[in-house]
């Protein structure tokens, strides 16, 4: 149809539904999974502080180190998320 322009009208269900959001997408499982990786990281950061002051684990102190690089991982962009969502929480509140 080459002379015909296609447009899609909206209906006014479509408009009104709600966002569906995920249980995974949630501001209660990012704060659950920020504390339990900054729980995780405490944890390995006294790991590597035995490793250090043990003489026989110095050479196993690579598996502190990466738990402790693991947590970071998963805290970093779970916190930014978290921020994200509280700042424009707030914003539409004004």
């Amino acid at each position: 149809m080459p002379g015909k322009k296609l447009t899609i009208r909206p209906s006014g269900l479509v408009l009104k539904r709600k966002r569906i959001l995920a249980w995974h997408d949630t501001n209660m499982v990012y704060i659950g999974l920020t504390l339990f990786s900054a729980g995780t990281a405490i944890f390995s950061i006294s790991g590597i502080q035995v490793a250090l002051n043990v003489p026989g684990y110095g050479p196993y102190i690579w598996v502190p180190k990466l738990l402790l690089g693991m947590s970071l991982v998963l805290m970093g962009p779970s916190v930014f998320r978290l921020l994200q969502r509280i700042i424009i929480e707030l914003r539409e509140r004004e």
